[in-house]
This record gives structure tokens, sequence and C-alpha cells, in this order.
């Protein structure tokens, strides 16, 4: 049996060129530079490794402010938010008297003062002295001079501050003898003044002076240191070198001042 080949014609099927896709560039990578090497000695930090999946830790901040190595402050009581800072009541007025100042110096011829010290406004204050020599006087002064009162001590109101001075006195007696018409200069001198005792005598006769029986000088007059107290005798010698029957003088004080009431033979 014979066959055929027939040959069956398949139509052509317009076959579609395949359309021009875009194309995406694939990103080139830049070449990375490598760090540079730093200088022998200087000391670099190399980079670690950090998983991707990981983030690098946040490196710790620095504070704002360093602490000050000034001494702190003590703490003050805590104020609420929009409050008002606590008040602090004022102390009530002291019924007290202020306290003044009372000073006491010792002057010439004082050996111990003693009472000073801070005293309040309207006490009663008393001051003492004591002097060098047995029975010199002893004389209170003002800062500014004035005598205020005489004695060993001294007792007032305080009216406010102030500062007294205490000195000694000498009390120098005169002891006149016969042929002296006159004598002067007896009386109270304050330690370390200069006392000066005069006297006169009949014509012709030479006034001697002596203490404690001693000759001190010879003359019309005579002055020394006052340090304490002490009786100056005082004579009228003839120009043959006898001596006139001594008389004595007599000093009596009143109100502060010395007189010479009279003489007798």
């Amino acid at each position: 049996m014979e066959t055929t080949n027939q040959q069956t014609e398949v139509p052509e099927v317009p076959t579609q060129e395949p359309s021009e896709e875009p194309t995406t560039e694939e990103p080139t990578e830049e070449p990375t530079e490598e760090p540079a090497e730093e200088p022998a000695g200087e000391h670099s930090e190399e980079p670690t490794d950090v998983p991707a999946d990981e983030e690098p830790a946040e490196e710790p901040e620095e504070p704002a402010e360093k602490p000050s190595e000034e001494t702190e402050e003590p703490p003050t009581e805590p104020v609420e938010p929009g409050g008002d800072p606590p008040i602090t009541e004022p102390e009530p007025p002291s019924n007290e008297p202020p306290e003044v100042y009372v000073g006491v110096t010792a002057g010439a011829g004082i050996a111990s003062v003693s009472g000073g010290g801070n005293k309040p406004v309207g006490s009663t204050a008393t001051l003492t002295a004591a002097p060098l020599h047995d029975g010199n006087i002893v004389l209170w002064y003002s800062s500014g001079g004035e005598l205020l009162h005489t004695g060993s001590s001294y007792t007032f109101t305080v009216a406010g501050g102030l500062t007294l001075t205490a000195r000694a006195a000498a009390t120098i007696s005169l002891a006149a003898g016969a042929g002296v018409t006159g004598v002067g200069g007896a009386g109270v001198y304050e330690v370390g003044e200069t006392a000066v005792l005069t006297a006169d005598a009949a014509q012709g006769y030479v006034v001697i002076w002596k203490i404690n029986g001693q000759q001190v000088a010879v003359g019309s007059s005579y002055s020394f240191t006052a340090t304490q107290n002490v009786t100056v005798a005082v004579s009228a010698v003839a120009p043959d070198g006898a001596e006139v029957v001594e008389v004595e003088a007599f000093m009596v004080a009143k109100n502060g001042r010395w007189y010479a009431l009279r003489t007798r033979s």
C-alpha cells in the first residue's frame, strides 16, 4: 500500500520582535579609600567590626557642667513649683539694755586698776585703783582731762561707753623755822609733777631746806619731782652759822585746796 506524503501547509504566524526592555544599570561600586596610616607613636583606634543587624552603641554624653570644686552651700528648704519661698519671721526685739565698754587705765603712780569691761547701760559701775605709795591720793580723769572724782574707788551710773584714767597724787607739806617770814608751794602734786617750794627769811639770813633731817638745798626756793607724801623743813641760818629757833607752818586742806593758817614758835 502506497503512502503518499502529503505536506500540509502551515500558515505562517507573524513573529513579534521582542520589545526592548529598559535595562537597569547596576550601581558601580566606588573604590573605598583606605584610611591613611597614622604616624608612628600616635595611638589610633582601629574600627571594630559591627554586625550588620546591630547598631553601634551610643557614646555616653558628657555632663553639661563639671562639678564645682568649691564648697557646696548648705541645702535650702525646697520650694514647691509655683509656690512662694518660706518666710522667716524676725526675732522679737530684746528688752535687755545694750552693753557698752567702760575702760580704765593706770596713770602715773598707780600700781593696779580694776572694774572695767562691758556694762549694761543704766547699770552701776565701780572702778578701783591702788597707788604705788601708801597714803597717796587717787584722782580719776575723763578721756578729755576733766577731774571727775578723788578717792581709791569711783562709782557711777553707766550712760555710755567711756574710758577713765586713775592717777596718783602726793601731798607736799612745809615746816618753817624761826626767821622764815613766808613759805609757799605746799599742796597736792600729781606723781611726776615738779613741786616748787619757796621761803623768805629775815635780811641777812640764809634759807636751808631739809627732808628727814638731811639737808637737800640752800636758797630761797627748792624744787623736786613729787613721788610720795613728804614734809620739807625750812629754816633760816644767821651769817655766823647759828640757826634761828625753828617754828612750824601748818597747812590745812579745805575743798581740795591747801591753806597756810598760822605759824607758832
